[in-house]
């Protein structure tokens, strides 16, 4: 009997085992059952590259033209700048201001002296009289040692006042012809220390005019040169001009308003140009006549290699050219290229 109830809980546990089993293979195919089939992937639809066109320009015979324009300034052609030569000291006074109108041998300005001008006043006495003294000796005829004597006391008398009379207009600046103020520095007044060859007055010539013009780019003003002409257009009106000064003479000046500054001599000026007055100028660099162009867009560059590119048939191909004269719109083709042919714009 126990015997029997054994096998049968042996029996009842291996039914359990064998149902628990099957649950769960039906459990698995059942979840595997609701999942999603996953989806074939589609390729992507081919699409035609749309066909590239082209802009061309054509190998072209002309002339070329490399210049320079600008508008200047006319400033006189005799500028001197003044200063205390001999002597240093504080500033008595400044008796100009820019733009005054001055005559040759006009006080400017000058130094303090203390009471040198009284010295020297003083001693002019005692020039005099020592010319008294001669005179009276000479009427009442002196003996000739007595004569000779007063006669050096004469040169000694004159020598002493030369000298004051010398320090005294080293301390005055005047104006060495008639002209105009175009410079005071402000920074000097009543009381300033003036050092020797401190310039702080300009004078110039107004009625001697040259046109003025300072390059802030020098990529082109570089090629000019002395000498040069130029066509300059004042009033809708036309004269030839020349190169004085070039910007690259100018290119190490101290002086900002001569740092890479031009000067352009004009011939027959009417006589109411005077400083101030403005005009434009024209100046060529280079020209050629009869030889090949193209635009500047057309032309590549890479690693030291000039070239242009071409179509052959459906194909594009590369062409060294050799190149000259060039402007901001064109350029001349030396080599490589013959006229009528059509290049690529970039």
């Amino acid at each position: 009997m126990l015997f029997t109830r054994w096998k049968m809980g042996k029996l009842c546990k291996a039914i359990s085992v064998v149902i628990l089993s099957v649950s769960v293979l039906v459990g698995i195919t059942g979840c595997g059952s609701i999942m999603p089939k996953e989806e074939q992937t589609l390729a992507p639809p081919l699409v035609k590259p749309p066909k590239v066109t082209y802009t061309y320009a054509k190998v072209t015979r002309g002339s070329i033209v490399r210049q320079v324009t600008g508008t200047g300034t006319f400033i006189s052609r005799r500028e001197v700048s003044l200063s205390f030569k001999d002597m240093e000291g504080r500033l008595k006074d400044v008796y100009v201001k820019i733009g005054d109108k001055v005559k040759k041998g006009q006080l400017l300005a000058e130094i303090e002296t203390g009471d040198l001008p009284y010295r020297l006043q003083v001693q002019g006495y005692e020039l005099q009289k020592a010319k008294i003294r001669l005179d009276q000796a000479i009427n009442n005829k002196a003996d000739k040692y007595t004569i000779e004597l007063l006669k050096l006391d004469l040169k000694e008398a004159q020598l002493q006042y030369d000298i004051l009379n010398e320090q005294l207009q080293k301390s005055k600046m005047l104006s060495p012809m008639d002209g105009v103020v175009t410079f005071v520095d402000e920074n000097v007044k009543q009381g300033t220390n003036i050092a020797k060859y401190q310039t702080f007055i300009k004078v110039a010539d107004p009625s001697n005019v040259q046109l003025y013009y300072q390059a802030l780019d020098m990529s082109n003003y570089k090629y000019v040169k002395i000498g040069m002409k130029a066509d300059v257009v004042i009033d809708g009106k036309h004269y030839t001009g020349t190169v004085t000064i070039s910007p690259s003479d100018t290119a190490m000046a101290t002086d900002d308003n001569m740092k890479n500054a031009m000067l352009i001599k004009v011939d027959n000026l009417p006589p109411d140009i005077k400083m101030g007055h403005i005009a434009d100028f024209t100046i060529v660099l280079q020209k050629k006549d009869n030889v090949l162009l193209l635009p500047i867009g057309a032309i590549r560059s890479y690693m030291g290699r000039t070239y242009v590119q071409v179509m052959e048939g459906d194909k594009k191909r590369e062409i060294d050219v050799e190149t000259g004269i060039q402007t901001a719109t064109q350029v001349e083709i030396v080599s490589g290229l013959k006229e009528g042919q059509q290049v690529i714009l970039r």
